[in-house]
Formats: structure tokens, C-alpha cells, sequence
């Protein structure tokens, strides 16, 4: 089939289907994905990994949180202009489950704290420079999600008690990052 064909909406969920399926149990996505391998558009099922071998060596033992966090707002995004929810539908779980570690990883102030967990090194955009302890960049990426899920909650699943819920805790993490990160000196967050 010609490039020329393939409509954006397509491309948009295709990428976005490249991790679907290789959502990690923990609830993290890969850092990568092999565009020659997607993924079935079915219900991925049960989070289990990538297989063996899948992943580049320097890659398989990170985790890009952030990235895991905004696939759950670009699924939003997709759902929002295309109306596509019977897609959304299918991949429902694997936005659950995301928002889900970030929310076993808060700290005390219902912000996000970047570590080591289940056994990946948590990285920054720059992959060398290791993550760790909580930041406004990854919190408010965070806080994107919380609010993407709420709004999937509703559009999707028509789970509005579920979307309600996502969006009082957004709330409270928005709270805590206007709190611990606003600098009104500088009119900006710090990062």
C-alpha cells in the first residue's frame, strides 16, 4: 500500500499501538518499539514485557517515565480528533495500568517520585542522566495523564464515578506542584 493512502489518523494509532502490547507489568511501556513488529490491534491482554531480544541492550534496562505517562495524553489527543473510541476501548487497560505506577509511586505530597522500580533504572530524555526524587516536568506530565485518563474514563468506558476520581487527584497534584515548584519571582516553575 502507497504511503500516499495511509491516513494520519492510521499513523497516529499505529504508533500509538506499538506499545500497547508490550506494556510491562509493572505498568511502564518500553522505551522503544520496533516498527516492523506492532502490535495485533486487539485487546492486548495482560502486561507481560517485551519478548527476548526485542529491545536494544542499552535500552532494556531503563525506564522513560515520562514517556509512559504521554502516551496516555496522545491517547487522549487521538480519541479527542478522530473519535475513534472503539479503539480506545481496546487499549483502555494499558492507560489504567500506566496511571496506576504512577500513582503507587507517590510521595506523601501526592507527587510523583521518580526511582528505581521493579528492577529498571528510571532515565531522563537524555538517557545517560539517571532520574530520580521528584521534579515539576515529570509531575506535570503526570498531572496531564491523570486528567487524559479522567477524560477516557468518560468519553470511553463511561465511568464517571472513575473520572471523578482521576480528576480529584489531579487536582491534588496540581496543588502540591503550584506549592512545591511555583517560583512567582520568576512567573515559572522550576524543574
Amino acid at each position: 500500500e502507497e504511503i500516499e493512502s495511509i491516513s494520519h489518523d492510521r499513523i497516529v494509532r499505529d504508533t500509538l499501538n506499538l506499545f500497547a502490547c508490550r506494556q510491562y507489568v509493572d505498568g511502564t511501556l518500553p522505551v522503544v518499539a520496533m516498527p516492523g513488529q506492532p502490535c495485533p490491534l486487539e485487546k492486548p491482554g495482560a502486561a507481560r514485557g517485551t519478548p527476548k531480544g526485542y529491545l536494544p541492550a542499552e535500552a532494556a534496562p531503563v525506564r522513560l517515565d515520562t514517556f509512559t505517562a504521554l502516551w496516555v495524553v496522545a491517547l487522549d489527543d487521538y480519541v479527542r480528533f478522530t473519535g475513534d473510541v472503539d479503539y480506545a476501548r481496546t487499549v483502555m487497560p494499558v492507560a489504567r495500568r500506566a496511571v496506576d505506577f504512577f500513582i503507587r509511586h507517590e510521595d506523601k505530597e501526592d507527587l510523583w517520585r521518580a526511582d528505581n522500580y521493579d528492577g529498571k533504572m528510571a532515565v531522563n530524555w537524555h538517557t545517560p542522566d539517571k532520574s530520580g526524587g521528584v521534579d515539576g516536568y515529570d509531575n506535570e506530565s503526570i498531572y496531564r495523564a491523570l486528567m487524559s485518563l479522567a477524560a477516557l474514563e468518560r468519553r470511553v468506558a463511561s465511568n464517571e464515578a472513575a473520572a471523578h476520581s482521576l480528576e480529584t487527584r489531579a487536582a491534588r497534584v496540581k496543588r502540591a506542584l503550584l506549592e512545591r515548584f511555583w517560583d512567582p519571582a520568576a512567573g515559572a516553575m522550576l524543574v
